[in-house]
């Protein structure tokens, strides 16, 4: 069975329609996006969804900001088929005292591929690939 869903964030392509795709990398880390940068709540008839990580990017660089951020984040895999492999968290460029978090994970049932969403810069992350 073949899924396919719009990606995100959603763009057009050359023909004017919105991008899709079939691949469950390009489509989790989508959605995975998605649900992190989502405030819970804000889904009509889903008030479980979204992490309300919003918040947190570029937090403080201490304990209590790195531990929000992971336990908000793994609730993900509540909802999406993926498992959280690491979160890093590093400073932002320039910042030393804020944190740009970087979440690895995989697709359940392809644990050879790790894809990644780097919050540095959380609309242009790398997806797929990464072995």
């Amino acid at each position: 069975m073949t899924i396919r869903g719009a990606t995100y964030p959603l763009q057009t392509g050359t023909d004017g329609l919105i991008e899709t795709s079939d691949d469950a990398d390009v489509l989790m880390t989508s959605a995975l996006r998605q649900y992190l940068l989502s405030e819970r709540g804000a889904r009509v008839m889903r008030p479980l969804w979204g992490a309300s990580t919003g918040d947190l990017l570029f937090a403080p660089n201490d304990d209590v900001s790195r531990q929000l951020f992971t336990v908000r984040s793994k609730d993900a895999e509540k909802f999406l088929p993926i498992i959280i492999d690491d979160i890093e968290f590093r400073p932002v460029p320039g910042r030393k005292d804020k944190i740009a978090p970087t979440v690895f994970f995989h697709v359940i049932g392809d644990e050879n591929t790790h894809n990644q969403i780097d919050f540095a810069n959380p609309m242009t992350s790398d997806s797929g690939g990464v072995a």
